[in-house]
């Protein structure tokens, strides 16, 4: 009969208290985890540089033969911004000429727009309404080392006002 019970006994199982420690360890663990994980992804985003451009015109005005140029940028990272350069290239300008340059403070979620008054002369490069130029927009932050980030966009240049 003794040996019946100890067999019964040694088949029974672990205890509540040991099941419930080794529960509250595991959830430890896995809470620990997930807020390594999510730290280090809030982390990477605040530190990264980003931009987006989202708007980028380039207008024919009729009179003297200049182009008028828009671009809007918007800070998708996590980094100040401080300085913006425009570059544009297109026929018979086959480098990138810079247009534009300001020192700015572009904030994370901020948006920027070019003033009105940023041209380039159409007329010297025999760009009309309909020609193709590629737009280089050019960020650096203030960090160190500095970031430079370019995106570029292809824009057809229309009829300006």
């Amino acid at each position: 009969m003794r040996a019946f019970r100890r067999i019964r006994r040694s088949r029974s199982g672990i205890s509540e208290s040991i099941a419930t420690i080794i529960l509250i360890v595991a959830a430890l663990v896995i809470a620990t985890v997930v807020w390594a994980f999510a730290n280090s992804t809030i982390n990477m985003q605040q530190t990264s540089a980003d931009f987006a451009i989202t708007s980028a015109e380039v207008r024919y005005m009729s009179t003297g033969g200049v182009c008028r140029v828009f671009v809007t940028v918007r800070n998708n990272g996590g980094q100040t911004f401080r300085s913006i350069e425009l570059q544009i290239s297109g026929p018979n300008l086959p480098s990138p000429q810079s247009i534009y340059s300001d020192t700015i403070d572009l904030l994370p979620g901020r948006s920027y727009s070019t003033p009105p008054t940023v041209s380039v002369p159409c007329g010297t490069y025999g760009w009309t309404a309909g020609t193709s130029v590629l737009l280089s927009v050019v960020l650096k932050t203030s960090s160190t080392p500095e970031v430079a980030i370019r995106k570029n966009v292809n824009v057809m240049v229309q009829f300006g006002a």
